[in-house]
């Protein structure tokens, strides 16, 4: 049609297709601009067509597409606020339907930005509000990247990697649209498993009716060892090394990614265990206790490592067991504030209890969305704000992501 009816139809189609690839309404000298490939086609003898296949690749190369530009000096508007939530809950660009209520002014009032949240919240394509934030906070999305040793750990495949990726999807998803408080996603006795799973869990009930071979069912975990957030394998494989279990990585991850603790690096001259070759007799915990009586070591691993070994029931490729080579798993473990416990469950407990875990979701969720680091007196002021007024609404990760999305801090470019 392009060829045949010129400006107006090439007019046309860029000013719609920039509008929707640059998430704002194209200027009159935008357009003209764009047009310029048509004009240099026509002069080479190219037809309006091929003229027009450059100016779109000319829309696709701008920075308006490739990033997230936000102009406004103070709060953002309509389509800024459309973009950076869309991109927050879907991981893509607006539809219609908000860029229609960016349009109408309707993102800058609270019950129109909340009326969007809900709606986007109860599409499926908030899923991938799992992979674009709840991988990334919990450090599964690469787990992929994770290389296992064959010959310690034979059974470990790519697929039994991507089936556990896929469990803790699930199990978050179930939290995204419930009105549970975050604190139950560590006390959950539940998850979700296909046959490779449940069989590699040693989880024996069956499939109910009707599901598939490889679909993923619901199951009750309160007779399996394991249940919530820090037995799920995703977490437990990523927290661990090629031929064992890390009590420093599982230990590190808990303080930083679900109490948003600081831990400082090692000394470059510190040598770490190997990864391999444990001496006859000896545990993995025993060799780290030795290991961690080194003055220039203990200021550190006598924070992670006492939480680390509350994990040990469970091995590198996150099966439960109860014996460490020949000897029994000590899964006894101490939190920073002297707080004994045993194993993962009674871990998960503790850890549920404690108000710095909906804070560190929400600090998490706030630097996702928003997009930079928190840094400094105000953001923390804010984020400990929000998060009081979600745990008084009830404490759900809706709550959280609502709360932070209709804040000041996620509607402006900067507050005080």
């Amino acid at each position: 049609a392009i060829d045949t009816e010129g400006d107006a139809c090439a007019t046309s189609v860029l000013r719609e297709f920039a509008r929707k690839a640059w998430r704002r309404p194209v200027t009159d000298d935008e357009v003209t601009s764009l047009l310029h490939p048509l004009r240099v086609a026509e002069a080479e003898g190219f037809t309006p067509t091929d003229g027009l296949r450059h100016a779109l690749a000319a829309v696709l190369l701008s920075p308006y597409f490739i990033f997230k530009v936000e102009v406004s000096p103070d709060q953002l508007d309509g389509y800024e606020l459309a973009t950076r939530l869309s991109y927050s809950l879907w991981g893509t660009m607006p539809d219609e339907a908000l860029l229609q209520a960016a349009a109408a002014g309707e993102l800058l009032e609270d019950d129109g930005l909340a009326a969007q949240v809900d709606r986007m919240l109860a599409d499926d394509r908030a899923k991938a509000f799992l992979d674009n934030f709840a991988a990334r906070w919990l450090d599964y999305h690469d787990l992929e990247k994770h290389e296992v040793n064959a010959d310690v750990f034979a059974e470990f495949t790519p697929e039994l990697g991507e089936a556990m990726k896929q469990e803790a999807n699930r199990f978050i998803y179930d939290a995204l649209i419930s009105d549970a408080p975050v604190s139950d996603m560590l006390t959950a006795q539940h998850t979700y498993v296909n046959e490779q799973l449940a069989a590699h869990y040693g989880i024996t009930e069956p499939p109910p009716a009707g599901v598939t071979p490889g679909e993923f069912w619901r199951v009750d975990t309160s007779a399996a060892n394991r249940g919530g957030l820090l037995t799920l394998g995703a977490l437990l494989t990523h927290t661990s090394l090629t031929s064992r279990t890390s009590p420093v990585k599982r230990g590190d991850f808990v303080l930083k990614h679900l109490l948003c603790g600081e831990i400082p690096p090692p000394p470059p001259e510190v040598e770490g265990i190997p990864d391999s070759g444990a001496a006859a007799n000896e545990t993995l915990r025993e060799r780290m206790e030795r290991h961690s009586s080194d003055p220039a070591c203990s200021g550190c691993h006598k924070v992670m490592d006492p939480i680390g070994f509350g994990l040990e029931n469970f091995d590198g490729i996150g099966r439960f067991r109860t014996h460490d080579g020949a000897k029994e798993v000590d899964a006894t473990g101490t939190l920073p504030d002297e707080v004994h416990f045993e194993g993962a469950l009674e871990l998960a407990a503790i850890l549920s209890t404690d108000e710095r875990f909906p804070f560190c979701l929400t600090k998490h969720f706030m630097t996702y969305s928003i997009g930079r680091v928190l840094k400094g007196n105000v953001d923390e002021a804010w984020a400990q704000y929000l998060t009081q007024q979600a745990v008084a609404e009830g404490g759900s990760l809706r709550s959280i992501i609502k709360n932070v999305i209709l804040s000041e801090a996620f509607r402006r470019r900067a507050v005080e």
